[in-house]
């Protein structure tokens, strides 16, 4: 079991994940995911990113998409992902530390 967090850029999951804030994500070796799910994944073509899981084939390959469609590369072109790339799954956001002033 591994809780990481992660550092949101960009705004393909804006509102919910605004760039910026940070998540925790969480991993465990015999967890399933399911429609719905945000999950940080190792992508082949875009690297680590951030995406909703909309579906969910036999084969346990996920079909990803953004929050945002103006900002998301679309679905279509992610393509699906084995589970496998999955670093973990959402479980908490964190908004952006505060900005600090001096006197």
């Amino acid at each position: 079991m591994r809780v990481r967090l992660f550092r949101v850029t960009g705004n393909s999951m804006f509102p919910a994940y605004p760039g910026g804030d940070y998540v925790l994500a969480w991993r465990h070796p015999l967890q399933r995911f399911a429609a719905g799910d945000v999950v940080v994944v190792d992508h082949p073509s875009y690297g680590r990113i951030i995406k909703r899981i909309a579906a969910v084939d036999a084969d346990r390959r996920l079909r990803l998409t953004g929050d945002n469609i103006a900002e998301s590369t679309a679905s279509q072109l992610l393509g699906d992902v084995g589970s496998d790339r999955i670093v973990g799954r959402v479980i908490c956001r964190i908004g952006p530390a505060p900005m600090r002033t001096t006197d």
